[in-house]
């Protein structure tokens, strides 16, 4: 299955390239008949991330295979129900669902948020895909599952924060002995008010290392 995608994002004029590990982002292109996922079925189930198509009532069309995978679920069986409902376990949109901003800016939008149902956080993106009129009559809803680089980036917080809150000096160094961190103990204990006063300089001014005789 495809791990990465494309869509036309017709506001902004270029393709939404996303994938599981670094998300999506716009690129543009310069074509006056540019491709849609919904047109090209055999990508549409290719697609190794969950893609749902919705309405502009957020009620689910299609989906893809990978979408029936995370659900656990047929498309026959959820064709019809509210995203929401699924996803979110409620009765109405969460205040965060980038969906009702697209329907608003007419854009590609895109939320990081907590997927109840599923226990985990997902990049969530909303694509417009207008009919003949020029309005938007569906909804390409893609869901990337950014639960372990949230817990990572959590965990990176906790330990800056007991490294910057630390009574004790903790410093480090290139192999060249030139500072490259220093937290606020250090500073506090050699009268520094910024690191940069002190970063790049040899750890040596600071310490003396006492060889054993």
């Amino acid at each position: 299955m495809l791990s990465s995608y494309g869509v036309y994002d017709h506001r902004r004029d270029g393709m939404l390239l996303c994938s599981g590990s670094s998300g999506c982002k716009v690129v543009e292109m310069k074509t006056k008949n540019p491709p849609s996922l919904l047109d090209e079925p055999k990508i549409f189930h290719l697609i190794g991330l969950p893609v749902f198509v919705l309405d502009r009532e957020q009620t689910i069309l299609m989906i893809n295979p990978a979408a029936e995978e995370l659900l656990k679920s047929s498309q026959e069986a959820v064709r019809g129900r509210k995203c929401f409902e699924l996803l979110h376990g409620s009765q109405s949109p969460p205040k965060e669902c980038p969906l009702k901003r697209m329907l608003m800016s007419g854009q590609l939008e895109t939320a990081e948020m907590e997927v109840e149902t599923l226990g985990g956080t997902y990049l969530v993106s909303c694509t417009p895909v207008a009919g003949e009129s020029g309005d938007i009559e569906k909804i390409i809803h893609i869901c990337t599952d950014i639960t372990e680089k949230t817990r990572a980036e959590e965990k990176l917080k906790e330990k800056e924060y007991i490294i910057n809150s630390a009574i004790s000096v903790i410093a480090t160094a290139d192999l060249n002995g030139r500072m490259t961190y220093v937290n606020p103990a250090f500073l506090r204990m050699w009268g520094f008010d910024d690191a940069s006063e002190v970063l790049e300089r040899h750890f040596s001014e600071y310490w003396m290392i006492k060889r054993p005789d």
